[in-house]
């Protein structure tokens, strides 16, 4: 929900509180109610340390109908907001262990990107959308990526095998690698090679 959506809906709820007189005991009872909504919230999102008043210390605290509407709509507001920093900062750490998982196997021609689930013990379509997300690339297109800049380096260490290279870089398919080195460098592996070559 949108910090609109939150702030509308408790202007709703006490709006319809105003329609007619309130005594303390109900206004007990649905600031209780209120609040229970909430720490569910906070619960379900894990945010250890967030602090939830109890319905008798919100009541104490304030004067006027407006001062509650204020501070439930700013408690609401605030666990959202814990929240969604919560799920930024653990997509982060998601997104770290698949790059590691990808620079541990990048050599290995047999791994495939599915495999990062196990590893990792998340859903595969779960860890995809989040790397997708937070990355703006693909899994699949971030190991390619890795391996021409792998390979690369190594032809700048002055290796011109290009069939010893591929395999290093985890390609049994020398043409397919080229394939993949040029669409990065917009020249060959072998033209590459030469370049160099012509460098040193």
């Amino acid at each position: 929900a949108s910090d609109y959506d939150v702030t509308d809906l408790v202007q709703e709820i006490f709006d319809h509180f105003g329609k007619k007189p309130i005594n303390i005991d109900v206004l007990n009872m649905k600031c209780g109610e209120l609040l229970s909504v909430c720490g569910e919230f906070v619960k379900e999102s894990n945010l250890e340390g967030f602090d939830i008043p109890s319905p008798e210390e919100l009541l104490c605290e304030l004067r006027t109908m407006d001062e509650l509407r204020e501070r439930v709509n700013a408690l609401y507001l605030s666990a959202i907001h814990a929240s969604q920093a919560n799920k930024s900062s653990r997509a982060t750490l998601i997104v770290d262990e698949i790059r590691k998982v990808v620079e541990a196997n990048y050599q290995n021609p047999d791994f495939k990107v599915s495999q990062i689930s196990n590893y990792l013990y998340l859903n595969y379509s779960h860890i995809c959308h989040i790397f997708s997300q937070y990355t703006g690339t693909t899994i699949s297109d971030h190991l390619t990526e890795l391996r021409v800049i792998k390979a690369k380096e190594l032809f700048d260490t002055g290796h011109t095998s290009v069939s010893f290279v591929s395999q290093k870089v985890g390609y049994n398919d020398a043409n397919y690698f080229g394939k993949c080195y040029k669409k990065k460098y917009g020249v060959s592996p072998r033209k590459y090679c030469l370049l160099c070559e012509k460098r040193a």
